[in-house]
């Protein structure tokens, strides 16, 4: 009922959320749910992606019994049902749950930080006195089965599917994996395991901004000197700076693990590489259409002679309202993507026969 629904609105409006939250079965136990079978999920995806319809899961961090191993295995898992885009949220402790209470935390040795909500933090004048004001939530870090470093590990895989997965940069190689029985979690493990110099050194970045994002209390974060800095939303932030600043590096460790993951001649990947390329926005958001001639014989076999790129017309208005919003340069690293969101910053794909 709800997919032939969803066919009814304009293809590209809107998308569809599975709360999955957790593959484990023993996580699943402590948090009192169930979820539908990966198999039956898996066919769910499949029919959704041959009808156009969007997808998102949403996957949590933190939740009890959860290892790094189990949440890995379950990013994997879920890419290869086709699902289009993760959203890896952090587990937010909520007054009146059974996770806020004390034996329960005891129980599951849950650790806690406080960050700023995204952007809900500014300045006022009350009652002749100004005052700051903030947002903030109260995020798991640590748990009997995740230490903090784990933690911080599965962010860095959070970061790796943010950029090379929730964008859709990779859809058109998701094509050539299946043409050549590859599935998709073994580019994406590639990825996230490789040893690139320059990739390494943003996500270490990230992990950087992670953890100064994070404080033992609200009070602590009332008395940091740059308030404004701690409400940006930092993976969104660092997918910004990998396209907008650092898009060689990225299409540098995406070149090393197309050729260690594929079977395909040099010259064929250099054109996979080529075409990626061409799919994403500048840091001005130009929404321009461009096309590429395909080389390759094996190219040409899935996609045809020749594929253009254009934005949607929802990706056209998006972005020039945005970009009056977000006029300047650092404001749209900062900022701006997180309202953009991941699968507006690349031009979709049409194959011509």
């Amino acid at each position: 009922m709800i997919l032939a629904n969803n066919e009814v609105l304009t293809p590209g409006s809107t998308s569809l959320r599975s709360a999955i939250q957790s593959n484990n079965p023993i996580t699943l136990e402590a948090i009192k749910r169930k979820n539908i079978k990966l198999e039956v999920y898996q066919r769910i995806q499949e029919d959704m992606s041959k009808k156009g319809l969007g997808s998102i899961a949403d996957l949590m961090l933190g939740l009890p019994e959860e290892t790094v191993e189990t949440h890995t295995r379950g990013i994997y898992d879920l890419l290869d049902t086709e699902v289009r885009e993760f959203a890896c949220l952090q587990t937010i402790i909520l007054t009146g749950t059974e996770m806020a209470e004390p034996a329960y935390r005891a129980k599951h040795g849950i650790t806690t930080r406080h960050r700023v909500i995204p952007e809900c933090y500014g300045s006022y004048d009350i009652l002749g006195e100004s005052r700051r004001v903030i947002e903030t939530e109260e995020i798991v870090i640590n748990t009997n089965t995740l230490s903090f470093q784990d933690y911080l590990t599965c962010r860095r895989l959070h970061l790796v599917v943010m950029i090379f997965h929730n964008t859709r940069i990779l859809d058109f190689v998701y094509d050539i994996m299946k043409d050549l029985g590859v599935p998709r979690h073994r580019l994406i493990k590639r990825l996230f395991e490789g040893k690139h110099a320059g990739f390494d050194a943003l996500v270490d970045a990230f992990i950087a901004d992670t953890q100064s994002e994070i404080f033992p209390s609200e009070e602590a974060i009332l008395t940091h000197e740059n308030l404004d800095a701690l409400t940006y939303n930092k993976i969104f932030k660092h997918l910004s700076i990998a396209f907008f600043r650092e898009r060689g590096v990225i299409f540098e460790a995406l070149d090393e693990a197309l050729r260690d993951t594929l079977n395909l001649e040099p010259e064929v990947i250099d054109e996979i590489v080529e075409i990626t390329k061409k799919r994403i926005m500048t840091i001005e958001c130009e929404c321009r259409d461009d096309s590429h001639a395909v080389r390759a014989h094996y190219l040409r076999h899935i996609f045809g002679k020749k594929i253009e790129f254009s934005p949607t017309q929802h990706q056209r208005e998006t972005v020039e309202f945005l970009k009056g919003v977000y006029a300047t340069p650092d404001d749209r690293v900062n900022k701006m993507v997180y309202h953009l969101r991941p699968a507006n910053l690349t031009l979709k794909i049409n194959s011509i026969l």
